[in-house]
């Protein structure tokens, strides 16, 4: 069971790491996006992405709850 355990937590994290580099790309080509549309773009929940969009370091938010939208960080 615990075996189980680690498969299934190994695939979760190797979907979060391709959805992240999905919305890299989006974000890249789109410049900025609201969660909706990139839970479109994944197939996720709102909440899912929204989840997955907050430990994303390279990724900023600007505005608030319903006008938020996202973007990647500028290097400096």
């Amino acid at each position: 069971k615990k075996q189980a355990i680690k498969t299934s937590d190994k695939k979760q994290a190797i979907k979060t790491r391709n959805n992240q580099e999905k919305i890299r790309l989006y974000l890249q080509v789109h410049e900025t996006a609201k969660a909706r549309e990139i839970a479109e773009l994944l197939s996720l929940s709102m909440a899912r992405t929204r989840e997955i969009l907050s430990v994303m370091d390279d990724v900023e938010t600007m505005g608030r709850n319903k006008t938020r939208i996202y973007r990647l960080r500028k290097e400096t």
